[in-house]
């Protein structure tokens, strides 16, 4: 259905190796901020409906091996979901103007997700990863930058997990500092988890400053086409999707 609608080239543009970087920071803090969000509001309805909301993703994660997660969340699910959430769909939508077709791209793949807890993440993601790919037209970069997501969200968190489980309780409150300098390696999960939590915080911090420092120079192409912004999901296919996937979304809270 996607190949009967026109499409439009959009230039190809390199990205430095910095520029590259930059990316990869701008888009690890958006994710923790949009799943530090999404985390916070599924806890507020889970307190409020007394049932903790699931999340799917997690659990599929931790009930396969690792080389099937890797092939299906690190390699595969990034090709796909970028070859059809922004090459197919921006190249076909971009006529519309480069916001219509970030904000499309993003919307879409948000919903896609098909739960609350990957909802806000996924949709900031999705918004970022556009905007690479209508400025730079080539998908490799997103491919890569999403990949990179995924890898840290399940094979790096499998890790942790089972570095974690593999660990003795510690309660370090009566220790004497030579006590816990002598079983040091005791506490080695704990000062993993502290090490990559500064990490993440330091990411974030410097996510958000380069979106500040960056924010005045985005500029998206303007639309061939005139488009009325209301018109972008009031019509008849896009009301089908979205209650669609809200129905699917409210059904997965209550399961």
């Amino acid at each position: 259905m996607i190949n009967k609608l026109e499409r439009q080239y959009i230039e190809k543009r390199r990205l430095s190796l910095l520029q590259f970087i930059g990316c990869i920071i701008v888009a690890f803090s958006l994710s923790y901020i949009g799943n530090i969000i999404g985390v916070a509001i599924t806890s507020l309805i889970g307190n409020f409906l007394s049932s903790p909301i699931v999340n799917p993703v997690s659990e599929m994660v931790g009930s396969v091996d690792i080389w099937t997660t890797f092939l299906v969340i690190v390699i595969l699910a990034p090709i796909f979901e970028e070859l059809f959430f922004r090459k197919f769909l921006i190249d076909r939508t971009i006529k519309y103007g480069g916001w219509a077709s970030v904000v499309i791209s993003a919307t879409l793949f948000a919903f896609f997700h098909g739960n609350l807890n990957q909802f806000f993440y996924t949709f900031l993601l999705g918004a970022f990863f556009a905007y690479v790919y209508v400025k730079t037209g080539n998908i490799k970069y997103t491919i890569a930058l999403h990949g990179l997501i995924n890898f840290s969200g399940s094979i790096v968190s499998m890790f942790l997990i089972s570095l974690l489980e593999s660990s003795i309780p510690v309660d370090i409150s009566n220790l004497t500092n030579a006590q816990i300098m002598a079983n040091i390696s005791d506490y080695t999960p704990y000062i993993a988890i502290l090490f990559i939590s500064i990490l993440i915080l330091l990411v974030i911090v410097l996510g958000i400053i380069l979106i500040l420092l960056n924010y005045n120079k985005i500029n998206l192409p303007v639309g061939e086409v005139t488009l009325k912004k209301s018109s972008i999901f009031l019509n008849f296919g896009m009301i089908c999707f979205l209650i669609f996937y809200i129905f699917v979304i409210i059904s997965s809270i209550f399961v």
